[in-house]
C-alpha cells in the first residue's frame, strides 16, 4: 500500500483531519463526517484495513442458489476503487467523488 501513499503525496490528496469535521460512526466498514456548508454532502472514511469485500465466483458449485454462487473476499484498495468508479460513473453517476486521502490513527 506504500503506492498508493506516495502517489497521494506526490497529489497534494491529503486531508488534514481538522477539515473533517464531527464524526458520526458508521457500521463495518465506514465512519461519517458531515460537512458543515453543505447538509446534504458528507465525508465517507473507510476504516479498517479491509477496503470492503470482494466478491468471488465459487468454483464447482452445485447449487441452484444464487446466493450461494459468490462469497466475498478481502479486497485490495485497487478493487476498492475500481468499484467507488464503477458506482460513480455507470450505477449512481454523480453519488461519490473521491476528494482525498486521510490516514487516522
Amino acid at each position: 500500500m506504500a503506492w498508493l501513499r506516495e502517489w497521494a503525496t506526490d497529489q497534494g490528496c491529503w486531508i488534514e483531519r481538522k477539515a473533517l469535521g464531527r464524526r458520526e460512526l458508521g457500521r463495518m466498514e465506514h465512519d461519517l463526517y458531515p460537512e458543515k456548508e453543505l447538509a446534504r454532502r458528507m465525508w465517507k472514511i473507510t476504516k479498517g484495513a479491509g477496503f470492503g469485500r470482494q466478491p468471488y465466483c465459487v468454483e464447482d458449485l452445485t447449487s441452484g442458489m444464487i446466493s450461494d454462487w459468490f462469497e466475498a473476499r478481502p479486497g485490495t484498495p485497487l478493487q476498492y476503487l475500481d468499484r467507488l468508479l464503477l458506482v460513480n460513473e455507470r450505477i449512481i453517476p454523480g453519488n461519490e467523488q473521491a476528494r482525498g486521502f486521510h490516514r487516522a490513527g
